[in-house]
């Protein structure tokens, strides 16, 4: 237990941790170094239809069903990564191994719930998909848009930057004003200039009406326009019909609103708008997402400290994603839309299932989507089901095949894919704090051992034969061996495993941009965003869903805590039932006055169960799945 762990595996923090630290990131952390690991739902043992076997039954029984279904098709065996995944580099780095040898274009990740609309669009705008962070430290005017950040965190990127800290030093030292947008309740440890209620769903167009005024009243940076962007005549053509009375009409709120705001963000020297997690989970999140991408590009606060920047990460790979288009991308099968990093749509994963064509499915985490008991049930029926998981759960119970893994704490890892320290290459490693349970196993062993038993096949892959034969030479080897062999290629000294920093200073960006690169502020893929567009018209006694945000107060036990505003003629503690046209679900009514007239806040998080009340749509270009905006009724039980 004295052995410092240098990142938190389980929000993705940077924070040096050891035993005798008291300032913690996250509460899972504290947990992990101050109490007992709690073993009661673990899993202890390999499993196949419910009866205990040993790991070389279970890798053996999970290479035939996966050889099985290839034989008939390539991209019949599909891999969904889940949310766990994302914070361990090595278990992330083995399954995209692991996809590649298979030559299977169904690996399924979450990247689709917050951040492909925005990769997509910066491809469209820049030339490649690049994550680009808030610069929250440095900003004098802050626009926060979307759900509560000290409930949902501040993006699957920014997990450590204590933002909440830097903002109320911000306000102090240079005054930087702070405005939040959103449908879920506010509360924050700064204090907010105001605080804006809107309609459920309706941030892009928010966003839209921002963009128009800028445009139209020429509240941008003409020099920086001029010298650095193309297009803004197609731009102000494309936001013409989005008036401010228009968007403040959909939002719900009045045109003052959105006018005063605007004109204070585009008078500050660095003003940005930060996306939390759930802000464009919507059928029209690439649309809100160009719309965000192009006001920082018009205010000069696109790609520089202050504003919106590049995440350069633990090894700078943007040279090697601009040759990562999804232009030449293989599509996915359903949805049609083509691979956004070579990563398929979690969103899609239901559909895939449900039209045959996936046979067999490697879980590392239960699928958070709408439809979930769909979801569930298909799961239950597919030939076959491999789930690799920690504790005991309702997607374990509908497997073919449970494989107990180990906990975040229980396995060394490595920081590679997520370690964001600005403009720096640093890799954090760490070693186990706890023993491991049982016969479990990190998901990057057991895929590397599936991997090794499997035979590698000559048949034609989208992925590409050079892709697929790298990756079953590396599936032959040691992962952190072939690390060590990169960092060698870019260092002169090893990469040091078990608890080190491994700072390497700052990159150096101008080695691979073009010298006179411009963004594109209207892109030819938007037009075919905005034809397809419908504008939405929402009735004033239209109730609105909003399900993406985390808040401990929205179950209590098996109870669903439902809030709404006092106008909807509703009191605490009447029981209601909350139906849409995909499904229903009672709960207990509590009034929330700071909340928008027209919005019914149920949380999917706390609450699995209203997943069922989310339709299977999803935004057309970038899979994003619907949580927010859908109608809904409430009637009392």
């Amino acid at each position: 237990m004295s052995t410092p762990v240098l990142f938190c595996r389980q929000c993705g923090s940077s924070r040096p941790l050891s035993q005798d630290s008291t300032d913690f990131c996250c509460v899972n952390a504290q947990r992990a170094f101050h109490e007992e690991p709690c073993s009661e739902d673990r899993i202890r043992t390999p499993r196949i239809n419910g009866s205990e076997v040993s790991w070389k039954e279970a890798i053996q029984h999970c290479v035939e069903k996966i050889a099985d279904a290839q034989s008939r098709n390539i991209n019949s065996v599909g891999i969904y990564l889940g949310t766990s995944t994302w914070y361990r580099s090595l278990d992330w780095t083995q399954s995209m191994m692991t996809a590649l040898k298979l030559g299977t274009t169904s690996l399924f990740t979450d990247q689709c719930m917050d951040d492909a609309a925005r990769l997509l669009v910066t491809e469209w705008m820049l030339g490649h998909a690049t994550p680009l962070l808030t610069d929250l430290s440095r900003a004098h005017n802050i626009i926060i848009l979307g759900d509560n950040p000290h409930t949902v965190g501040w993006g699957a990127l920014q997990p450590d930057h204590d933002y909440e800290s830097a903002i109320v030093h911000s306000q102090g030292t240079k005054q930087t004003k702070v405005s939040i947008i959103s449908s879920s309740p506010i509360e924050t440890k700064f204090n907010s200039q105001s605080n804006i209620a809107i309609r459920p769903g309706t941030e892009t167009f928010f966003l839209l009406g921002m963009l128009h005024l800028v445009v139209n009243n020429g509240w941008y940076d003409k020099q920086y326009v001029d010298k650095y962007t193309t297009d803004l005549d197609t731009l102000q053509q494309w936001v013409k019909p989005f008036t401010v009375a228009k968007c403040a009409q959909i939002c719900g709120v009045t045109e003052a609103t959105i006018s005063g705001l605007t004109l204070k963000w585009t008078r500050s020297a660095m003003g940005l708008i930060h996306l939390t997690p759930g802000a464009l989970r919507t059928t029209n999140a690439t649309l809100g997402a160009w719309a965000w991408m192009a006001l920082h590009t018009l205010t000069a606060n696109a790609l520089r400290p202050g504003g919106i920047y590049e995440a350069v990460g633990a090894v700078d790979i943007l040279p090697a994603l601009v040759g990562l288009r999804t232009k030449n991308a293989p599509a996915s099968t359903v949805g049609g839309q083509p691979l956004l990093l070579m990563q398929n749509m979690g969103a899609h994963l239901l559909s895939e299932m449900e039209h045959g064509n996936l046979e067999t499915l490697i879980l590392m985490d239960s699928p958070h989507y709408p439809q979930y008991d769909r979801i569930l049930k298909t799961i239950e029926q597919l030939p076959c089901s491999i789930v690799i998981a920690e504790t005991e759960s309702d997607l374990t119970r509908a497997a073919t095949i449970v494989l107990p893994r180990t906990t975040c704490w229980e396995e060394e890892d490595v920081a590679l894919h997520r370690n964001n320290t600005f403009s720096t290459q640093c890799v954090p490693t760490s070693n186990p704090i706890h023993p491991v349970f049982g016969d479990a196993k990190s998901a990057q062993s057991i895929l590397s051992e599936i991997g090794q038993s499997l035979s590698f096949k000559w048949r034609g892959s989208p992925l590409g034969i050079a892709n697929r034969l790298l990756a079953n030479q590396i599936s032959k080897g040691n992962l952190k061996e072939w690390m060590q062999r990169v960092w060698g290629l870019l260092h002169e000294d090893d990469l040091i495993m078990g608890g080190s920093m491994n700072y390497k200073g700052e990159h150096n960006r101008a080695t691979w941009r073009p010298s006179e690169d411009r963004i594109k502020l209207a892109p030819d893929e938007m037009s075919t965003v905005f034809n397809t567009l419908k504008v939405p018209t929402i009735p004033t006694e239209t109730l609105l869903l909003h399900t993406s945000h985390s808040d401990s107060t929205s179950s209590e036990g098996d109870t669903l805590i439902i809030q709404v505003h006092s106008k909807t003629g509703f009191n605490t503690g009447q029981q209601v039932r909350v139906q849409t046209d995909w499904g229903q679900i009672e709960g207990i009514i509590e009034i929330n006055d700071s909340i928008h007239p027209q919005t019914v806040l149920c949380s999917a998080t706390s609450n699995r169960s209203v997943l069922n009340l989310l339709p299977q749509e999803t935004d057309a270009w970038s899979g994003t799945p619907v949580f927010n905006g859908v109608t809904c009724t409430l009637t009392i039980v």
